[in-house]
């Protein structure tokens, strides 16, 4: 999970603290009950460096999504 999180340009201490503390522990038990964590660890060996959004297959998608339009207002994290 933590390398998903650093491809969206999300840190992970952030994250850890205050209000989105909770968001990372659910992503974290989330992630651990996982099913497809094959497909997953496939996926991010193929995958490049930055990227916009999690992979639909991920069930931390739409969770991902919302923290990065928290922190970045709509905006990519993707450096230009």
């Amino acid at each position: 999970m933590c390398e998903m999180l650093d491809r969206l340009g999300l840190d992970t201490e952030m994250l850890a603290r205050g209000r989105l503390a909770n968001d990372l522990r659910l992503a974290v038990r989330t992630c651990q009950s996982c099913d497809v964590d094959q497909v997953c660890q496939d996926w991010l060996a193929r995958a490049p460096e930055w990227i916009e959004k999690a992979p639909t297959f991920c069930r931390n998608a739409e969770l991902f999504a919302c923290t990065c339009n928290l922190i970045y207002g709509g905006t990519s994290a993707i450096p230009k």
